[in-house]
């Protein structure tokens, strides 16, 4: 199976809010124990970015920028201010049946589970880890796919799912829809993203005549983080707390080391400079 990471622009993994350089800090980090895991666990890794300088090429099997030329053509008319992650869109039409997107905060620790696969007896056609729930507008509003780990088997609903999403992110607002000097972290912002990123893959799911075969299994909750983690609420805690900052880079540090010992000096500058980033953040 092929995991699909998808950074791009100011490389700032959570970059909403505050200007804490977590990607600096855990960031490297962290898209490295989770592309090194699912590679040893699972297969191939693809990296989908604009600069590929910005990363070490040997965590990768294939370094993708020809998604970046669609995306930088064909997203003129949306405010990248409010939908911060309209790239994964566009970078999901590289996807072939049975992809997995992962994001940089999102460790997938077990080898794929065979009941999440499509087979001539499963007629699973999505796969997810968790849901969120109730911050969606829209018709069907109320439950949404989150995109921080999921695999496409049904191609068909992925190209729609695309189409409607870049649709969606292109019409005007009600009103103002601008976003810059407005508060970084204002709650409507943050629905529209969701429901164009999660909402209306659910909403293209359902309309598509196929909601009873959707697979969820929500892992991050069941397993307590275990086959899973998911880092994106500890993203705002660190950006007010030295101590957890450094802690976060030193258990990622000590993971690696623990999986991937072959690696050890990247591992090394990884630590350095998070750890040099965290004190220059916090001294300022």
């Amino acid at each position: 199976m092929t995991g699909r990471y998808t950074i791009y622009g100011d490389v700032c993994a959570g970059g909403i809010g505050k200007k804490f350089p977590h990607w600096k800090v855990w960031g490297k980090l962290c898209l490295a124990l989770s592309s090194q895991t699912w590679r040893k666990k699972n297969g191939r890794v693809v990296l989908h970015t604009d600069d590929p300088s910005k990363f070490d090429q040997e965590l990768f099997d294939e370094i993708d920028t020809t998604w970046y030329e669609d995306f930088k053509e064909n997203s003129k008319d949306i405010d990248t201010n409010t939908f911060w992650a309209c790239g994964k869109l566009f970078a999901y039409k590289k996807a072939s049946k049975g992809d997995s997107f992962i994001d940089a905060d999102f460790i997938f620790w077990d080898k794929y589970p065979e009941k999440f696969k499509r087979s001539a007896t499963n007629k699973i056609n999505l796969t997810y880890v968790h849901a969120d729930n109730g911050v969606y507008t829209g018709a069907n509003a109320g439950i949404g796919c989150n995109a921080a780990f999921i695999t496409f088997w049904d191609e068909e609903h992925l190209k729609e799912y695309i189409a409607r999403s870049i649709a969606y992110m292109k019409k005007p607002f009600y009103g103002d829809r601008s976003w810059k000097g407005k508060n970084p972290i204002d709650p409507f912002k943050i629905i529209e993203m969701c429901y164009a990123e999660q909402g209306i893959m659910y909403e293209t799911f359902t309309e598509l005549g196929r909601p009873k075969e959707m697979f969820l299994e929500n892992m991050l909750r069941e397993s307590r983080q275990t086959s899973v983690t998911h880092i994106w609420g500890l993203k705002r805690i660190i950006e007010n707390d030295y101590k957890q900052a450094l802690d976060l880079v030193d258990l990622l540090y000590s993971r690696l080391l623990q999986d991937f010992p072959d690696k050890k000096s990247l591992w090394d500058s990884y630590r350095e400079e998070g750890i040099e980033q965290c004190c220059s953040y916090f001294m300022q």
